[in-house]
Protein backbone atom coordinates (compact mmCIF):
# COMPACT_ATOMS: atom_id res chain seq x y z
CA UNK A 1 0.00 0.00 0.00
CA UNK A 2 3.03 1.95 1.28
CA UNK A 3 4.69 1.59 -2.36
CA UNK A 4 1.22 1.95 -4.37
CA UNK A 5 0.91 5.47 -2.23
CA UNK A 6 4.11 6.93 -2.93
CA UNK A 7 4.15 6.06 -6.95
CA UNK A 8 0.66 7.78 -6.52
CA UNK A 9 2.18 11.04 -5.39
CA UNK A 10 4.58 10.53 -7.82
CA UNK A 11 2.89 10.65 -10.69
CA UNK A 12 0.41 13.28 -9.66
CA UNK A 13 3.39 15.63 -9.08
CA UNK A 14 4.67 14.76 -12.78
CA UNK A 15 1.05 15.53 -13.94
CA UNK A 16 1.44 18.94 -11.87
CA UNK A 17 4.96 19.80 -13.11
CA UNK A 18 3.67 19.06 -16.43
CA UNK A 19 1.01 21.63 -15.68
CA UNK A 20 3.26 24.20 -14.36
CA UNK A 21 5.60 23.77 -17.90
CA UNK A 22 2.62 24.32 -20.38
CA UNK A 23 1.61 27.18 -18.60
CA UNK A 24 5.12 28.56 -18.84
CA UNK A 25 5.36 27.87 -22.04
CA UNK A 26 2.18 29.16 -23.01
CA UNK A 27 2.68 32.80 -20.80
CA UNK A 28 6.25 32.66 -22.63
CA UNK A 29 4.67 32.59 -26.39
CA UNK A 30 1.93 34.98 -25.39
CA UNK A 31 4.73 37.30 -24.34
CA UNK A 32 6.22 36.81 -27.02
CA UNK A 33 3.75 37.12 -29.93
CA UNK A 34 2.76 40.33 -27.81
CA UNK A 35 6.47 41.84 -27.90
CA UNK A 36 6.54 40.69 -31.58
CA UNK A 37 3.76 43.23 -32.18
CA UNK A 38 4.93 46.00 -30.26
CA UNK A 39 8.32 45.43 -32.29
CA UNK A 40 6.73 46.13 -35.38
CA UNK A 41 4.88 49.21 -34.48
CA UNK A 42 7.74 50.78 -32.69
CA UNK A 43 10.02 50.00 -35.37
CA UNK A 44 7.71 51.70 -37.98
CA UNK A 45 6.58 54.91 -35.47
CA UNK A 46 10.37 55.60 -34.81
CA UNK A 47 11.28 55.26 -38.47
CA UNK A 48 8.21 58.03 -39.39
CA UNK A 49 9.50 60.30 -36.51
CA UNK A 50 13.10 59.93 -37.74
CA UNK A 51 12.18 61.03 -41.25
CA UNK A 52 9.42 64.28 -40.32
CA UNK A 53 12.37 65.39 -37.30
CA UNK A 54 14.79 65.69 -39.97
CA UNK A 55 12.74 66.96 -42.74
CA UNK A 56 11.26 69.71 -39.85
CA UNK A 57 14.92 70.32 -38.57
CA UNK A 58 15.68 72.39 -42.30
CA UNK A 59 12.74 74.60 -42.07
CA UNK A 60 12.69 77.63 -40.36
CA UNK A 61 11.27 77.66 -36.78
CA UNK A 62 9.78 80.45 -34.33
CA UNK A 63 11.25 79.61 -30.63
CA UNK A 64 8.25 78.03 -29.65
CA UNK A 65 8.54 75.40 -32.86
CA UNK A 66 12.28 74.98 -31.75
CA UNK A 67 11.17 74.06 -28.35
CA UNK A 68 8.86 71.74 -29.55
CA UNK A 69 11.30 70.23 -31.96
CA UNK A 70 13.51 69.25 -29.49
CA UNK A 71 11.14 67.65 -26.68
CA UNK A 72 9.93 65.81 -29.59
CA UNK A 73 13.73 64.67 -30.26
CA UNK A 74 14.06 63.60 -26.48
CA UNK A 75 11.23 61.44 -27.41
CA UNK A 76 12.41 60.05 -30.04
CA UNK A 77 16.07 59.11 -27.91
CA UNK A 78 14.06 57.76 -25.25
CA UNK A 79 12.11 55.56 -28.07
CA UNK A 80 15.48 54.38 -29.70
CA UNK A 81 16.88 53.51 -26.42
CA UNK A 82 13.91 51.57 -25.17
CA UNK A 83 14.46 49.27 -28.49
CA UNK A 84 18.01 48.57 -28.10
CA UNK A 85 16.57 47.36 -24.41
CA UNK A 86 13.79 45.44 -26.33
CA UNK A 87 11.06 47.49 -23.88
CA UNK A 88 9.16 47.51 -27.13
CA UNK A 89 5.86 48.95 -25.54
CA UNK A 90 7.60 51.87 -23.83
CA UNK A 91 9.41 52.23 -27.36
CA UNK A 92 6.29 52.40 -29.05
CA UNK A 93 4.84 55.03 -26.56
CA UNK A 94 7.73 57.32 -26.88
CA UNK A 95 7.78 57.29 -30.72
CA UNK A 96 4.12 58.22 -31.16
CA UNK A 97 4.90 61.09 -28.42
CA UNK A 98 7.21 62.35 -30.41
CA UNK A 99 5.22 61.74 -34.06
CA UNK A 100 2.45 63.85 -32.51
CA UNK A 101 4.55 66.95 -31.93
CA UNK A 102 6.24 66.78 -34.63
CA UNK A 103 3.25 66.79 -36.63
CA UNK A 104 1.88 69.77 -34.64
CA UNK A 105 4.73 71.68 -35.69
CA UNK A 106 4.19 70.31 -39.36
CA UNK A 107 0.63 71.77 -39.01
CA UNK A 108 1.71 75.15 -37.92
CA UNK A 109 4.08 75.33 -40.70
CA UNK A 110 1.92 73.93 -43.61
CA UNK A 111 -0.43 76.75 -44.71
CA UNK A 112 -2.81 75.42 -47.29
CA UNK A 113 -5.72 73.67 -47.49
CA UNK A 114 -5.19 74.21 -50.85
CA UNK A 115 -2.69 70.70 -51.34
CA UNK A 116 -3.00 67.37 -51.43
CA UNK A 117 -1.15 65.12 -48.50
CA UNK A 118 0.49 61.84 -49.03
CA UNK A 119 -1.04 59.43 -46.64
CA UNK A 120 1.35 56.69 -46.91
CA UNK A 121 4.33 55.47 -49.31
CA UNK A 122 6.52 52.64 -49.97
CA UNK A 123 9.75 51.87 -52.72
CA UNK A 124 10.25 54.38 -54.72
CA UNK A 125 8.09 57.12 -55.53
CA UNK A 126 9.53 60.75 -57.25
CA UNK A 127 7.77 63.57 -57.65
CA UNK A 128 7.83 66.34 -60.80
CA UNK A 129 7.69 69.89 -60.69
CA UNK A 130 4.68 71.19 -63.71
CA UNK A 131 7.52 71.45 -66.15
CA UNK A 132 8.47 67.58 -65.27
CA UNK A 133 11.88 67.80 -63.67
CA UNK A 134 12.64 65.86 -61.02
CA UNK A 135 11.91 67.21 -57.71
CA UNK A 136 13.00 63.92 -55.39
CA UNK A 137 11.31 61.53 -53.44
CA UNK A 138 7.84 61.80 -52.36
CA UNK A 139 7.78 61.22 -48.25
CA UNK A 140 4.66 60.70 -46.25
CA UNK A 141 3.08 63.72 -44.70
CA UNK A 142 4.38 65.72 -47.17
CA UNK A 143 2.37 68.10 -49.47
CA UNK A 144 1.64 68.74 -53.39
CA UNK A 145 0.26 71.00 -55.46
CA UNK A 146 -1.76 71.35 -58.38
CA UNK A 147 0.48 70.81 -61.38
CA UNK A 148 3.01 68.59 -60.12
CA UNK A 149 3.08 64.60 -61.14
CA UNK A 150 4.20 61.84 -58.92
CA UNK A 151 6.28 58.21 -61.06
CA UNK A 152 6.44 55.48 -59.13
CA UNK A 153 9.03 52.56 -59.23
CA UNK A 154 9.25 49.18 -60.35
CA UNK A 155 8.35 48.58 -56.23
CA UNK A 156 6.94 51.95 -55.20
CA UNK A 157 3.49 53.08 -54.41
CA UNK A 158 1.97 55.94 -52.63
CA UNK A 159 -2.13 57.15 -51.34
CA UNK A 160 -2.57 60.68 -51.96
CA UNK A 161 -5.18 62.54 -50.58
CA UNK A 162 -6.82 65.68 -52.04
CA UNK A 163 -8.92 68.61 -50.30
CA UNK A 164 -12.22 67.42 -51.03
CA UNK A 165 -11.02 64.25 -49.22
CA UNK A 166 -11.01 62.04 -52.35
CA UNK A 167 -7.94 59.50 -52.47
CA UNK A 168 -5.39 58.84 -55.32
CA UNK A 169 -3.45 55.00 -54.76
CA UNK A 170 -0.81 54.95 -56.96
CA UNK A 171 0.35 51.56 -57.71
CA UNK A 172 3.69 50.25 -59.06
CA UNK A 173 5.48 51.36 -61.80
CA UNK A 174 2.66 54.01 -62.48
CA UNK A 175 2.89 57.98 -63.54
CA UNK A 176 0.43 60.72 -63.12
CA UNK A 177 -0.19 64.52 -63.39
CA UNK A 178 -2.44 66.35 -60.96
CA UNK A 179 -3.28 68.38 -63.02
CA UNK A 180 -5.66 70.64 -61.15
CA UNK A 181 -8.29 71.32 -58.50
CA UNK A 182 -9.60 74.99 -57.00
CA UNK A 183 -7.67 76.36 -54.18
CA UNK A 184 -8.85 75.68 -50.61
CA UNK A 185 -12.24 74.35 -52.35
CA UNK A 186 -13.19 71.58 -50.69
CA UNK A 187 -16.03 70.81 -52.83
CA UNK A 188 -13.57 71.33 -55.94
CA UNK A 189 -13.52 68.49 -58.21
CA UNK A 190 -10.29 66.72 -58.92
CA UNK A 191 -8.85 66.31 -62.49
CA UNK A 192 -5.94 63.50 -62.64
CA UNK A 193 -4.40 62.38 -65.53
CA UNK A 194 -3.19 58.88 -65.97
CA UNK A 195 0.07 58.90 -68.35
CA UNK A 196 0.87 54.87 -67.30
CA UNK A 197 0.65 52.19 -65.25
CA UNK A 198 -2.33 51.55 -62.57
CA UNK A 199 -4.38 53.70 -60.17
CA UNK A 200 -7.04 53.27 -57.42
CA UNK A 201 -9.42 56.42 -57.42
CA UNK A 202 -12.12 56.92 -54.26
CA UNK A 203 -14.88 59.36 -54.42
CA UNK A 204 -16.08 59.82 -50.76
CA UNK A 205 -19.73 59.17 -50.32
CA UNK A 206 -20.15 62.87 -49.33
CA UNK A 207 -18.38 64.78 -51.74
CA UNK A 208 -21.01 66.40 -54.05
CA UNK A 209 -22.08 64.58 -57.30
CA UNK A 210 -20.71 67.60 -59.64
CA UNK A 211 -17.61 68.03 -57.34
CA UNK A 212 -16.40 64.20 -58.04
CA UNK A 213 -12.90 63.78 -59.54
CA UNK A 214 -12.28 63.16 -63.37
CA UNK A 215 -9.49 60.52 -64.52
CA UNK A 216 -7.87 62.48 -67.66
CA UNK A 217 -6.85 59.03 -69.95
CA UNK A 218 -4.79 59.53 -73.18
CA UNK A 219 -7.77 58.64 -75.08
CA UNK A 220 -10.86 58.79 -72.62
CA UNK A 221 -12.09 60.01 -69.50
CA UNK A 222 -13.61 58.52 -66.45
CA UNK A 223 -16.17 60.31 -64.12
CA UNK A 224 -16.31 59.02 -61.01
CA UNK A 225 -19.33 59.69 -58.27
CA UNK A 226 -19.92 59.61 -54.69
CA UNK A 227 -19.01 56.56 -52.99
CA UNK A 228 -17.41 55.11 -56.15
CA UNK A 229 -13.83 52.98 -56.04
CA UNK A 230 -12.27 52.85 -59.53
CA UNK A 231 -9.34 51.28 -60.95
CA UNK A 232 -8.05 52.17 -63.89
CA UNK A 233 -4.82 50.96 -66.18
CA UNK A 234 -2.98 52.38 -68.95
CA UNK A 235 -0.91 50.57 -71.75
CA UNK A 236 1.99 51.68 -73.42
CA UNK A 237 0.45 52.23 -76.66
CA UNK A 238 -2.29 53.89 -74.45
CA UNK A 239 -4.98 51.34 -74.68
CA UNK A 240 -7.14 51.25 -71.06
CA UNK A 241 -8.56 49.25 -68.34
CA UNK A 242 -11.28 50.80 -66.10
CA UNK A 243 -12.78 48.60 -63.14
CA UNK A 244 -15.86 49.88 -61.18
CA UNK A 245 -15.30 48.21 -58.19
CA UNK A 246 -17.96 50.07 -56.22
CA UNK A 247 -20.36 52.84 -57.27
CA UNK A 248 -21.51 54.26 -60.39
CA UNK A 249 -18.70 55.94 -62.65
CA UNK A 250 -19.18 56.88 -66.12
CA UNK A 251 -16.57 56.27 -69.23
CA UNK A 252 -15.84 57.85 -72.42
CA UNK A 253 -13.85 57.03 -75.26
CA UNK A 254 -13.37 57.71 -79.16
CA UNK A 255 -17.49 59.64 -78.47
CA UNK A 256 -18.92 56.43 -77.15
CA UNK A 257 -20.04 56.76 -73.45
CA UNK A 258 -20.50 53.55 -70.65
CA UNK A 259 -21.70 53.73 -67.20
CA UNK A 260 -20.91 51.41 -65.17
CA UNK A 261 -22.80 50.41 -62.27
CA UNK A 262 -21.35 48.49 -59.45
CA UNK A 263 -23.97 48.08 -56.84
CA UNK A 264 -24.79 44.63 -57.62
CA UNK A 265 -21.55 43.49 -58.68
CA UNK A 266 -17.49 45.29 -59.98
CA UNK A 267 -18.06 45.27 -63.79
CA UNK A 268 -14.41 46.63 -66.43
CA UNK A 269 -14.42 47.83 -69.88
CA UNK A 270 -11.41 47.87 -71.86
CA UNK A 271 -10.92 50.61 -74.80
CA UNK A 272 -8.64 52.45 -76.88
CA UNK A 273 -9.01 55.30 -79.81
CA UNK A 274 -11.41 53.29 -81.51
CA UNK A 275 -13.67 52.31 -78.58
CA UNK A 276 -15.03 50.36 -75.75
CA UNK A 277 -16.30 46.71 -75.21
CA UNK A 278 -19.08 46.04 -73.28
CA UNK A 279 -18.88 45.79 -69.75
CA UNK A 280 -18.42 42.15 -68.07
CA UNK A 281 -18.41 41.20 -64.51
CA UNK A 282 -15.60 40.36 -62.18
CA UNK A 283 -15.22 38.50 -58.98
CA UNK A 284 -15.74 40.65 -55.83
CA UNK A 285 -14.63 40.57 -52.41
CA UNK A 286 -16.92 39.69 -49.69
CA UNK A 287 -18.48 42.38 -47.66
CA UNK A 288 -17.60 44.14 -44.90
CA UNK A 289 -19.28 44.27 -41.95
CA UNK A 290 -17.60 45.25 -38.92
CA UNK A 291 -15.87 47.42 -37.25
CA UNK A 292 -17.27 50.38 -39.61
CA UNK A 293 -14.61 52.25 -41.45
CA UNK A 294 -13.17 54.44 -38.68
CA UNK A 295 -14.73 52.99 -35.96
CA UNK A 296 -12.77 53.26 -32.67
CA UNK A 297 -12.61 50.54 -30.05
CA UNK A 298 -12.17 50.54 -26.23
CA UNK A 299 -9.77 48.71 -25.04
CA UNK A 300 -10.77 47.83 -21.23
CA UNK A 301 -8.50 46.49 -18.53
CA UNK A 302 -5.17 46.98 -20.56
CA UNK A 303 -3.27 48.59 -23.06
CA UNK A 304 -4.46 45.92 -25.89
CA UNK A 305 -7.71 44.37 -26.53
CA UNK A 306 -8.70 41.42 -28.61
CA UNK A 307 -10.73 42.63 -32.07
CA UNK A 308 -13.67 40.71 -34.02
CA UNK A 309 -13.63 41.37 -37.84
CA UNK A 310 -17.10 40.41 -39.51
CA UNK A 311 -17.81 40.18 -43.30
CA UNK A 312 -20.54 38.96 -45.44
CA UNK A 313 -19.22 35.58 -47.35
CA UNK A 314 -22.23 35.14 -49.26
CA UNK A 315 -21.15 32.60 -51.74
CA UNK A 316 -19.41 30.57 -48.99
CA UNK A 317 -15.52 30.65 -50.49
CA UNK A 318 -12.70 30.80 -48.54
CA UNK A 319 -11.51 34.39 -47.84
CA UNK A 320 -7.75 35.85 -47.51
CA UNK A 321 -7.49 38.54 -44.62
CA UNK A 322 -5.34 41.12 -44.00
CA UNK A 323 -4.52 43.25 -40.64
CA UNK A 324 -1.64 45.66 -40.52
CA UNK A 325 -0.97 49.48 -39.58
CA UNK A 326 0.16 50.61 -42.83
CA UNK A 327 -2.71 51.06 -45.39
CA UNK A 328 -0.42 49.80 -48.31
CA UNK A 329 -0.02 46.68 -46.34
CA UNK A 330 3.50 46.82 -47.28
CA UNK A 331 4.71 47.10 -43.69
CA UNK A 332 3.45 46.41 -40.33
CA UNK A 333 1.40 43.32 -41.23
CA UNK A 334 -0.30 41.98 -38.34
CA UNK A 335 -2.59 39.21 -40.02
CA UNK A 336 -2.36 37.55 -43.21
CA UNK A 337 -4.36 34.07 -43.25
CA UNK A 338 -7.05 32.34 -45.21
CA UNK A 339 -10.32 31.72 -43.19
CA UNK A 340 -13.44 30.17 -43.97
CA UNK A 341 -16.57 31.77 -42.59
CA UNK A 342 -17.50 35.10 -41.74
CA UNK A 343 -15.15 36.42 -39.10
CA UNK A 344 -11.79 36.22 -37.27
CA UNK A 345 -10.77 37.39 -34.11
CA UNK A 346 -7.47 39.04 -33.74
CA UNK A 347 -4.90 38.47 -31.42
CA UNK A 348 -4.53 41.00 -28.80
CA UNK A 349 -3.39 44.82 -30.66
CA UNK A 350 -1.54 47.67 -28.87
CA UNK A 351 -3.33 51.36 -29.06
CA UNK A 352 -2.93 52.62 -32.45
CA UNK A 353 -4.77 52.76 -35.90
CA UNK A 354 -4.96 49.64 -38.07
CA UNK A 355 -6.32 48.81 -41.30
CA UNK A 356 -8.11 45.71 -43.10
CA UNK A 357 -9.43 44.07 -45.89
CA UNK A 358 -10.70 40.86 -47.67
CA UNK A 359 -10.92 38.95 -50.75
CA UNK A 360 -12.17 36.01 -51.48
CA UNK A 361 -10.11 32.55 -52.97
CA UNK A 362 -12.63 30.91 -55.36
CA UNK A 363 -11.50 28.23 -57.82
CA UNK A 364 -7.55 29.43 -57.57
CA UNK A 365 -8.54 32.78 -58.81
CA UNK A 366 -8.84 35.71 -56.03
CA UNK A 367 -11.06 38.70 -56.23
CA UNK A 368 -9.59 41.89 -56.34
CA UNK A 369 -8.75 43.19 -52.55
CA UNK A 370 -11.95 44.80 -50.74
CA UNK A 371 -10.88 48.86 -49.58
CA UNK A 372 -9.33 48.65 -46.55
CA UNK A 373 -11.46 50.15 -43.61
CA UNK A 374 -9.34 51.52 -40.45
CA UNK A 375 -10.02 51.26 -37.50
CA UNK A 376 -8.51 52.91 -33.85
CA UNK A 377 -7.64 50.41 -30.61
CA UNK A 378 -7.79 53.01 -27.87
CA UNK A 379 -7.62 52.68 -24.25
CA UNK A 380 -10.42 53.67 -21.73
CA UNK A 381 -11.12 56.91 -20.69
CA UNK A 382 -9.21 57.12 -17.51
CA UNK A 383 -9.91 60.97 -16.72
CA UNK A 384 -11.68 64.45 -17.45
CA UNK A 385 -10.14 66.17 -20.20
CA UNK A 386 -7.88 69.23 -19.33
CA UNK A 387 -10.33 72.44 -18.45
CA UNK A 388 -8.61 74.28 -21.26
CA UNK A 389 -10.50 71.69 -24.08
CA UNK A 390 -13.59 73.46 -25.83
CA UNK A 391 -15.92 71.43 -27.52
CA UNK A 392 -19.16 72.77 -29.68
CA UNK A 393 -21.16 70.78 -31.76
CA UNK A 394 -24.30 71.80 -33.36
CA UNK A 395 -26.87 68.92 -35.02
CA UNK A 396 -29.83 68.98 -37.32
CA UNK A 397 -31.73 66.26 -38.16
CA UNK A 398 -31.98 65.27 -41.69
CA UNK A 399 -34.02 62.53 -42.60
CA UNK A 400 -33.00 58.87 -40.74
CA UNK A 401 -29.87 60.68 -39.98
CA UNK A 402 -28.01 64.05 -38.68
CA UNK A 403 -25.66 66.35 -39.79
CA UNK A 404 -22.98 67.55 -37.21
CA UNK A 405 -20.89 70.20 -37.53
CA UNK A 406 -18.51 71.03 -34.55
CA UNK A 407 -15.33 72.50 -33.36
CA UNK A 408 -12.71 71.10 -30.87
CA UNK A 409 -9.80 73.36 -29.67
CA UNK A 410 -7.05 72.00 -29.20
CA UNK A 411 -7.63 70.07 -32.75
CA UNK A 412 -8.14 66.57 -31.17
CA UNK A 413 -9.41 63.35 -32.22
CA UNK A 414 -13.08 63.52 -32.53
CA UNK A 415 -15.95 60.47 -32.94
CA UNK A 416 -19.48 60.47 -33.62
CA UNK A 417 -20.78 58.00 -31.59
CA UNK A 418 -17.39 56.12 -31.55
CA UNK A 419 -17.00 56.23 -35.32
CA UNK A 420 -13.62 58.68 -36.23
CA UNK A 421 -14.17 62.03 -37.99
CA UNK A 422 -11.79 64.08 -40.11
CA UNK A 423 -10.30 66.79 -38.29
CA UNK A 424 -9.23 69.89 -39.51
CA UNK A 425 -6.52 72.02 -38.53
CA UNK A 426 -8.56 74.13 -37.25
CA UNK A 427 -10.42 72.02 -34.94
CA UNK A 428 -13.29 72.08 -37.35
CA UNK A 429 -15.52 68.78 -38.27
CA UNK A 430 -18.35 67.86 -39.91
CA UNK A 431 -20.92 65.25 -42.01
CA UNK A 432 -24.13 63.10 -42.30
CA UNK A 433 -24.57 60.68 -40.08
CA UNK A 434 -27.42 58.40 -39.79
CA UNK A 435 -28.79 56.72 -36.83
CA UNK A 436 -27.75 53.33 -35.88
CA UNK A 437 -31.15 52.40 -34.60
CA UNK A 438 -34.73 54.02 -35.32
CA UNK A 439 -35.53 53.66 -32.03
CA UNK A 440 -32.04 54.92 -30.29
CA UNK A 441 -31.89 58.22 -31.77
CA UNK A 442 -28.70 59.57 -29.89
CA UNK A 443 -25.69 61.07 -31.16
CA UNK A 444 -22.57 61.30 -28.77
CA UNK A 445 -19.70 63.52 -29.61
CA UNK A 446 -16.64 62.77 -28.25
CA UNK A 447 -13.71 64.57 -28.07
CA UNK A 448 -10.39 62.50 -27.32
CA UNK A 449 -6.25 62.26 -27.11
CA UNK A 450 -5.01 58.68 -26.87
CA UNK A 451 -3.93 59.22 -23.51
CA UNK A 452 -7.06 58.28 -21.57
CA UNK A 453 -8.45 62.02 -21.47
CA UNK A 454 -11.51 62.94 -23.72
CA UNK A 455 -14.89 65.00 -23.27
CA UNK A 456 -18.24 63.79 -24.53
CA UNK A 457 -21.15 65.48 -26.02
CA UNK A 458 -24.76 63.90 -26.11
CA UNK A 459 -28.33 64.51 -27.54
CA UNK A 460 -30.79 62.48 -28.20
CA UNK A 461 -33.82 63.04 -30.77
Amino acid sequence: MGRFSRAANLFFYGIAALLVVIAACGAYYFYVQNRDIYRGQAEGSIERARSLSLRLGRRELNPSQAQELKEARDHLHAAAAASEKRAYSQAFDEANAALEQLRDIQDGLEAPRENARCLAVAGSVRVLAKDGTDQGELEEDAYLTSGEGIEAGASGEAIVRFPNLEELTLLAGSKVKLDTWTAGAAESGVEVRVERGFVLFRTPALVPVDGAGLILLPRGSVRSAPGAVTRVGVSAGEGFLVEARRGVIQVEAAESRETLDARSGALAVEGDSDGMTHPRSLQTPPLMALPVDGAVLRSHGGRSGEVTLEWQNLLGASVNLQVARDPLFRKGVLVDRSVTGGSFTSPALPEGMYYWRVRAQSGGSPSFWSQPRRFRVLRAAEGAAPPDWNLTVDATVVGDGVLIRGKVNPPVFVTVNDVEVNVGRDGGFSGVFTFADARDRAVTVTAFDGKGHEKTWTRAF
